[in-house]
Formats: C-alpha cells, sequence, structure tokens
C-alpha cells in the first residue's frame, strides 16, 4: 500500500480494479469506476433502452431549467441539454413534431422527371427556407406529357404510425397559372409503388409563393401506383407541376422544401358577433377568386373587387361618366308652331349655357316641310317632308349625356314651317358650359 505526501501527511493510496478475474482494468482518469445498481437478488436495477417495463424499476424524479423565455439552443445536435420549463411550471415541448424531407437548398440526389423538364438549377437569389430553392422550367419535349418536375431516392424514412389529418407541406412559385392543372407531390418505395397527392391551380395565386398543405387522407385515388406507399420504407418522392395539355410551356417554376408535420386536431365551436364597429386600423384583402386583389383605378382584372347595390340602398349617390353636364333646368313643354319661318321652340339660355334637346314629337295639319335651326339660320335638321296628318317622333334619351340635338351656346332654338302648322312636345335641357 503506497501513501500519498499531502502537507506532510501520508494518506494511503488503494489500488481499483473493475472487470472480469484476470482482465481487470485499474481506475483512472481516462477509465472510471463504472456503477450499477442490483436488487437484494444480485439483478441490476437500473433498465435498459428498449427494455421491458418492470413493477420494481426504480424511479428518478426530473427537474428542469427555468427558461423565462425560449432560445434557439447552443448545443450541438445530438447532444445532451436540460429540459425547460415556463414561467408557470409547464414543460417547454413542440407540440408539432416535423421532419424535413429535402431543405432542396441544392440540385444535389434531384434529377428532372423527364424531357419535358428543363434548366434544372438552385436558386440563391429567390427562395423562402434555407439558402436557396430548385428551379425548373416546362418545354414541350420528346416525352409529350404535362408535367414538370423533379425527384429524388430517399434512405428508408420511416413515417409509421401518422394520422389522415398529418400533412405534408411544401412552397411553390408559378408565375402564371393560367395553363397550369395542378401541382403534385408522390413518395413511394420507387416510382412505380407511391401515392398522390394535388392541389389544384385554383387554389392558388399565380407570380407569389405559395404555401401548399397536403393532408395525409386527402391522397390522390388516381394518382396511387403500384402497390401504393408503404409508411415504414419511403425510398423515394417527387414533385411538380401538371400543365392542361403538354405543349404548354413556362420558366422558372420554384419549389422550396418538403417537410411532414404532425396535426394538433382539436373540435371547436365558433360563435362570432358582427357589429357596427371596427376596431382594426384597416382590413387588408389579399385574395378574391384565388387571385390576388387589384387596387387603384385602371383596367378590370380577374381579381377585381364587385360591389354590389341593394335595391333598397338608400342615400346613394349618382354614379356619374366623364362627360357629365351640368344641368340647370329640365322642361317638358308644349309646341303649337303656325305655319312661318324662324318661329321660337325654345328661347335664348343666357350667357355659358345651351339648349340640349332630348326627346321631340312634332305633327303637322297639312302636307308641308320642317326644319330646326338656332337663331342664326345655323340648320340643326335638314328640310324634312310631311305628309297629311303625319309626323315625327324622337325617342327621349335616357343619358343626360348624350341628347338628340345641341344648340349653340346662348342661341334660341328654332322652327321654320312650310304650308303647314306644328304641334306636339318638346323636352329638353338648360346646361351650363
Amino acid at each position: 500500500i503506497a501513501t500519498d505526501d499531502d502537507g506532510a501527511a501520508h494518506h494511503q493510496l488503494v489500488k481499483v480494479e473493475f472487470g472480469a478475474d484476470g482482465t481487470q482494468t485499474p481506475v483512472d482518469a481516462t477509465n472510471p469506476l463504472p456503477i450499477e445498481i442490483f436488487d437484494a437478488g444480485g439483478a441490476s436495477v437500473i433498465p435498459d433502452i428498449d427494455g421491458v417495463v418492470g413493477g420494481t424499476d426504480p424511479g428518478f424524479p426530473i427537474l428542469l431549467k427555468h427558461a423565462a423565455a425560449s432560445a434557439r439552443l447552443s448545443t450541438a445536435d445530438g447532444d445532451y441539454d436540460i429540459p425547460r420549463m415556463s414561467e408557470f411550471g409547464a414543460a417547454l415541448v413542440e407540440p408539432e413534431q416535423h421532419l424535413v424531407l429535402d431543405a432542396m437548398n441544392s440540385t444535389s440526389g434531384w434529377s428532372v422527371l423527364g424531357n419535358d423538364t428543363i434548366n434544372l438549377s438552385a436558386s440563391t437569389a429567390h427562395h423562402v427556407l434555407g439558402t436557396a430553392a430548385l428551379e425548373f422550367d416546362k418545354t414541350d419535349g420528346l416525352a409529350n406529357t404535362k408535367f414538370a418536375g423533379v425527384s429524388r431516392s430517399l434512405s428508408n424514412v420511416n413515417l409509421e404510425g401518422l394520422s389522415p389529418h398529418d400533412i405534408l407541406q411544401t412552397v411553390i412559385y408559378i408565375s402564371d397559372i393560367s395553363t397550369v392543372d395542378y401541382v403534385f407531390l408522390r413518395l413511394g418505395n420507387d416510382a412505380s409503388n407511391l401515392n398522390e397527392w394535388r392541389i389544384s391551380a385554383d387554389d392558388m395565386a399565380d407570380a407569389a409563393w405559395n404555401t401548399l398543405i397536403f393532408e395525409i387522407g386527402d391522397a390522390e385515388y388516381a394518382g396511387s401506383a403500384g402497390t401504393g406507399i408503404n409508411w415504414a420504407d419511403i425510398d423515394y418522392m417527387a414533385v411538380g407541376v401538371a400543365f392542361d395539355t403538354e405543349t404548354d410551356a413556362l420558366a422558372n417554376i420554384a419549389i422550396d422544401e418538403i417537410s411532414f408535420h404532425t396535426n394538433l386536431h382539436t373540435n371547436a365551436s365558433l360563435n362570432s358577433e358582427v357589429t357596427t364597429s371596427v376596431n382594426s386600423a384597416n382590413i387588408n384583402v389579399q385574395k378574391i377568386g384565388n387571385k390576388v386583389v387589384n387596387t387603384q383605378n385602371g383596367a378590370v382584372g380577374t381579381g377585381t373587387q364587385r360591389i354590389t347595390i341593394a335595391s333598397d340602398s338608400t342615400g346613394l349617390s349618382a354614379l356619374s361618366g366623364p362627360a357629365n353636364p351640368t344641368i340647370d333646368s329640365y322642361t317638358t313643354a308644349a309646341v303649337n308652331v303656325a305655319t312661318g319661318a324662324n318661329s321660337e321652340l325654345v328661347g335664348t339660355p343666357g350667357a355659358n349655357k345651351q339648349i340640349w334637346v332630348y326627346g321631340l314629337v312634332l305633327s303637322a295639319n297639312v302636307a308641308g316641310t320642317f326644319s330646326l335651326q338656332d337663331e342664326d339660320d345655323t340648320a340643326l335638321s335638314g328640310v324634312m317632308t310631311i305628309a297629311l296628318a303625319g309626323g315625327f317622333v324622337l325617342d327621349p334619351s335616357g343619358n343626360f349625356a348624350m341628347p338628340w340635338i345641341t344648340v349653340a351656346t346662348n342661341k334660341a332654338l328654332e322652327i321654320d314651317c312650310v304650308t303647314c302648322t306644328a304641334d306636339g312636345i318638346i323636352t329638353y335641357a338648360i346646361v351650363s358650359v
């Protein structure tokens, strides 16, 4: 037995070894002493990972670190760390579990579905997550399909035990969806045994990133191939766009990160109260009919908002076009003119005013002629021949901006009656100009 001289005090040193007889290992800094707890019968009471649960297994309290504010962990992936709890003593857990099937930060492992898909690349300029997104073009290739997409192999991904409400998710950019039928996502054991999910172009907006959520239970019935998917062994994945026809072409289709997420299930009854008060500063309508909403004035588009005016609405103002006139007065008057020239139908209206005629009915007592002019004899009609007891009608115009006759500014309206008299009705307005 050796001794250790520590400040003139001698302490005995004891050699400790562990291991089977004849193969003992000395305990030192590089070989710490293993400790195991045994019961009275000599059996270990510390259960193994994946061992069977026993009624006499020991229990240990778990201590959690108080973390008032959550923060990203600084420990490396795969290392141990301390569980955390909130201000109120609840364990901080992530209720939604997820698995990134591919971050799509590079083209490594990816290949095009056929020669209808070209120019596969990783775009670092346009992406949502990670450092890049995959881009490719649809062309009218020799494969003569309507699909543009990419595929890759996976390594025995096991998603066994999921729910029909769990989801697959990705993000896609399509500059113009007018010729797109749907976007598809495929998972399976290989290209011949898989399930397919689809989202219609009617549910997407063009020229914008769209977050697409595929519920597991919404797999496309007609999209399954072979024996379908084996959730315990997923080795194949494909994603892309189906167009209306195989001749359609489109550049710069972008897709970013494909992931699997467990979904929280809730059953809720929502009661909403509509009041006359809007508490928020504004209401932003992002889409109407899955199209980005147009703003400001301009040409009507597929996302233009429509407003219906109810038949019993009150307090409405007139909707006026660019030729909306300023009407000073609107009159219907009798016409009784004897035979002769320059007979006045409507007198001089005054400075900066005109006579606008919207309707006119005239009849003659005997055969003769009518002609209309202003007080300076500027013709407003041709010479009209009227038969015995004949006449004419100018149906009233329903548009104030479009009269039948416009008389020059501050000029009276006159009629010449040759041989006959003129009787009837005139509808006119005095308009400021």
